[in-house]
């Protein structure tokens, strides 16, 4: 989640990936050293060449649609 700036809800994928059960059975603790003056944004793509090489880890962004309802304040404001 953090090498791709997604929440846990907007990953897809297999049972075993993507249950709460098995994100803590699964965990991995990853040690590294990131040379000094790095950016975030260099550390997030270091962080993503690991999972690639190390993990085998790939994906693709796909945007969807979802039906939901946007709760406004009425014209003449809130009336409480």
């Amino acid at each position: 989640m953090a090498a791709y700036g997604v929440q846990r809800d907007q990953i897809k994928g297999p049972d075993w990936a993507t249950t709460e059960d098995m994100h803590e059975a699964a965990r991995f603790d990853i040690s590294a050293k990131v040379p000094p003056g790095t950016t975030k944004d260099q550390a997030v793509k270091m962080l993503q060449n690991l999972l690639a090489e190390r993990f085998g880890m790939s994906l693709h962004h796909e945007t969807v649609q979802v039906s939901g309802y946007a709760v406004v304040v009425a014209k003449g404001g809130s009336k409480h």
